[in-house]
């Protein structure tokens, strides 16, 4: 599976499954979820908490939601 695509492009559809996942087991505790799949996250200028240098993406939208960062493999979105 990796061979036709990047490498960091096959690891974000197990990088969300795993989220989700955590999610799921989080809700079976009786806690909140970590995050919302329906919420948009801004994803337009590279930066977030925790990280000096900016992340690139070739995505040119401002905010991704879950279904969305997943379909434009955005790396800001993973990150």
């Amino acid at each position: 599976i990796t061979v036709p695509f990047e490498p960091g492009s096959t690891i974000k559809p197990i990088t969300l499954a795993i989220a989700l996942k955590a999610n799921a087991e989080r809700k079976r505790l009786g806690k909140p979820p970590l995050f919302s799949t329906e919420e948009k996250v801004p994803s337009a200028s590279g930066h977030f908490p925790g990280r000096r240098k900016p992340i690139k993406d070739l995505s040119t939208h401002r905010y991704l939601n879950f279904e969305m960062a997943l379909q434009k493999s955005s790396n800001i979105y993973m990150g």
